[in-house]
């Protein structure tokens, strides 16, 4: 690839690049140093496909507005024909400023935490603002499909603890109710992905949120997949995944505090919560023969304790 002729089309023609160690099933990351700033290049590995690319401008464009009102995220750059990405040899591209910082995945504090909260609800608060939201994404089938292969993958490598067997099925069983219960609830842009891997810390310090690749959706189940991640632990020793309930409520207290929640969220958040255990469950990658094996079992762990919840 030519990076320096695709850097000509955002006037960063003299920066100096360097690889960056990323997921590369998602994109590949260069970081750019420039006289003007320092920036990260990212090309994304799927096609530049029409929803693809209107994911990409949702995602900038939510981004620049969320800059605009001093939320920390990085800024997204235009190129010179002022558009949020490029494509290129057959891939899209984008550039966005830096955010320094360290990820608290495993050793996050109870700051971080409250931070996290509260960076969530001022994500969704600040939305009220932003023009041309589109209507709802819905995910029915997307959750379905990947809950159905996870179910696969326990007969693939045989897990046989039944709990978690009739975990799946009731899961399956309980989506299209529960997706009935998102109608009315306020919705926007989801993060889809506000854990611990893509908010950014020095030290206690909060920096920022990172990764958007942005949903449109009920913000109350972006709120509720975020919380269970924060809110979930594991056990080396048992190998078992549990709900740290403490934490969870220090995210809901901290996120309502920024964004009150309204009476129908209220009314609805164990199911959505529930729902949303579901969609995280769904979401989990492919498992690989060189996986521990509670990987198989940790998520839906985690929905058995979310059913379980007393929120009284």
């Amino acid at each position: 690839m030519n990076l320096s002729k695709l850097l000509q089309i955002y006037n960063l023609t003299d920066a100096e690049a360097s690889d960056l160690s990323e997921n590369e099933t998602l994109h590949t990351a260069w970081k750019l140093k420039h006289t003007s700033g320092e920036y990260i290049l990212k090309r994304h590995t799927f096609p530049p496909e029409p929803s693809q690319t209107d994911k990409l401008n949702h995602s900038c464009r939510l981004m620049d507005h969320l800059y605009a009102h001093n939320f920390p995220c990085p800024k997204p750059i235009q190129n010179k024909h002022g558009k949020w990405f490029t494509e290129y040899e057959g891939h899209n591209y984008q550039i966005f400023t830096v955010l320094p910082g360290q990820i608290a995945w495993s050793n996050a504090t109870a700051t971080h935490q409250s931070q996290a909260g509260v960076l969530l609800g001022n994500f969704h608060r600040l939305q009220s603002d932003l023009p041309n939201i589109p209507p709802p994404k819905d995910l029915r089938e997307r959750i379905s499909t990947g809950m159905e292969r996870i179910v696969a993958e326990w007969d693939t490598f045989n897990m046989t603890r039944p709990d978690i067997r009739d975990a799946g099925a009731e899961a399956l069983s309980r989506i299209e109710p529960l997706w009935q219960k998102l109608i009315s609830l306020p919705n926007g842009f989801m993060h889809s992905d506000a854990t611990p891997g893509n908010i950014l810390f020095d030290g206690d310090q909060l920096i920022g949120l990172i990764d958007f690749e942005v949903i449109p959706g009920p913000f109350l189940l972006d709120f509720g997949m975020a919380a269970i991640r924060w809110a979930s632990r594991f056990d080396d020793t048992t190998e078992i995944g549990r709900l740290d309930t403490n934490w969870l409520s220090m995210f809901l207290n901290a996120y309502t505090k920024a964004r009150p929640f309204s009476p129908e969220e209220q009314n609805t958040l164990k199911d959505v919560l529930i729902l949303a255990a579901i969609w995280s469950m769904s979401r989990q990658r492919t498992h690989r023969e060189s996986d521990p094996a509670y990987r198989l079992t940790s998520r839906g762990e985690i929905y058995l304790a979310v059913k379980n919840l007393n929120l009284s």
